[in-house]
C-alpha cells in the first residue's frame, strides 16, 4: 500500500452539513502534508446527500463517494470503504465533526506503532445528552464484564486502523454498527498493539439512530460475541 491516510465517513441524510463540513475537513487535512483521500459512504439516504456527495467527488479528486440503498448498514459501508481504500492508514470519522480534529494528528503518528487507535470520550471530555451518556456507560460496563475489555469507547467515530491488520477480520463484521466492537475484540484477542487516547466531543445533535432499537441490537451483538468467546 502507498503511504497515506484514507478517511472513512459513513453518512445518512446529512445533506444540510455535507458540503460545508467536507470543505472544512479538506482544508484541515491539507495542512498536514500527507497523502490522503476521503471516502464517504451513504446508507439509505433519502435527502440530497447522494446528489451532493457525487457532486463533491466529481469536483475534487481527493473525495470518493458511494451509496448503498439500505438504511443503517454502517458496517457494510465500512467494509466497502476498506476494500476500495488506497492507503493503509484508515481513520473513521463522523460527518458532524463533533470530535476535536486533533485526533487525526495523533492517529496518523500512532498508526506507525499501533494497529488500532481508540478515541475515547469517557477518557477525555464529552458534551452529550444524559440519555446517550447513560446508555454508553451501561454498554461499556457490560463489555468489560463479559469480554474483559478495558477500553471505554466503541462508537464509530474517532477510530483509526491499520488496513493490513483488519482485512483478515472483514468476514467477521456484520452490516450494522457493532463492527467496531467486533474489530476491537478480535484485535485485542490476537494481541495486536492497541492504544486508547482521550478525545473532546461536543455533540448536541439528536442521534440518527432509533436509540431503543439500536440499544437492543448492540446488546444482542455483545451477547453473540460473548457466547462465541465462551465456546
Amino acid at each position: 500500500m502507498v503511504n497515506g491516510v484514507s478517511f472513512i465517513i459513513p453518512v445518512y441524510n446529512e445533506g444540510d452539513i455535507l458540503i460545508n463540513n467536507c470543505i472544512y475537513l479538506l482544508k484541515f487535512i491539507k495542512t498536514l502534508d500527507v497523502s490522503f483521500e476521503i471516502i464517504i459512504g451513504s446508507n439509505g439516504s433519502t435527502d440530497k446527500t447522494n446528489s451532493l456527495g457525487y457532486a463533491l467527488a466529481e469536483e475534487n479528486h481527493q473525495i470518493r463517494f458511494f451509496s448503498l440503498p439500505q438504511k443503517g448498514v454502517v458496517g457494510s459501508v465500512f467494509i466497502k470503504a476498506v476494500e476500495i481504500s488506497r492507503y493503509d492508514k484508515l481513520i473513521s470519522l463522523d460527518i458532524d465533526l463533533t470530535v476535536n480534529l486533533s485526533f487525526i494528528i495523533h492517529s496518523i503518528e500512532l498508526l506507525d506503532k499501533y494497529d488500532l487507535v481508540i478515541g475515547s470520550k469517557k477518557a477525555g471530555k464529552e458534551t452529550r445528552s444524559w440519555l446517550r451518556r447513560l446508555g454508553s456507560s451501561t454498554y461499556i460496563w457490560l463489555v468489560k464484564k463479559s469480554l474483559e475489555l478495558e477500553f471505554t469507547d466503541y462508537s464509530i467515530g474517532a477510530k483509526a486502523y491499520q488496513r493490513s491488520a483488519i482485512l483478515p477480520l472483514i468476514d467477521k463484521i456484520d452490516a450494522r454498527t457493532g463492527y467496531v466492537l467486533t474489530l476491537i475484540y478480535y484485535l485485542n484477542k490476537n494481541r495486536h498493539p492497541i492504544v486508547q487516547i482521550p478525545i473532546i466531543c461536543n455533540d448536541h445533535r439528536e442521534s440518527k439512530f432509533d436509540l431503543f432499537r439500536e440499544g437492543l441490537y448492540r446488546f444482542s451483538h455483545l451477547f453473540n460475541l460473548w457466547f462465541k468467546n465462551r465456546l
